[in-house]
């Protein structure tokens, strides 16, 4: 998922991946007939990761709270979020993608509505909040720690007139 998630599906190394999970090159390929259906592989798990992540040690409720916490946790790691940016934006070419881009975040809604038993509207805007946490963690703006809401340390740098934008992070 890393190679993936900082290379792309077309830049990735499958020599780098083979190393990294401490395999030959040739097992991998034993493994998976093809980078395509490797690069899917992790599509596949990055969605379940995050499914597994959203679920955390809750019992059968969960609140919205904790839910974005757990969320921002997992998108400020990096490797995750460059996946996903990669596998929306293939989404948009490729059927193949599309589709297990579609079941996965569908999952996701499932296990959201299931773990906090909200109606729909307020799952269709915490997954929102999650693309836009997506989008300013990737454009580089610090997310705020602890109780603050992200929209109050966006709206206090959007609200300051010398303010400018965020450098970039080095990659990890």
């Amino acid at each position: 998922m890393t190679e993936f998630g900082r290379f792309g599906p077309d830049g990735a190394s499958t020599t780098a991946i083979a190393q990294g999970a401490g395999i030959s090159q040739g097992y991998l390929f034993r493994l998976f007939p093809s980078k395509r259906a490797l690069y899917l592989a992790a599509v596949e798990r990055a969605f379940q990761e995050t499914e597994t992540a959203l679920r955390g040690r809750a019992g059968n409720l969960s609140t919205f709270p904790e839910l974005r916490r757990r969320y921002e946790e997992l998108v400020c790691g990096g490797d995750l979020l460059r996946l996903q940016l990669h596998v929306y934006s293939g989404a948009l070419d490729d059927p193949e993608c599309q589709e297990i881009a579609r079941r996965g975040f569908l999952r996701i809604w499932r296990t959201v509505a299931g773990l906090t038993q909200a109606p729909a509207a307020e799952v269709l805007d915490f997954l929102a909040h999650g693309m836009l946490l997506n989008v300013l963690v990737a454009l580089g703006f610090p997310l705020p720690t602890g109780r603050e809401a992200p929209a109050s340390s966006f709206e206090t740098w959007a609200a300051d007139s010398r303010a400018e934008p965020p450098a970039s992070r080095p990659a990890p």
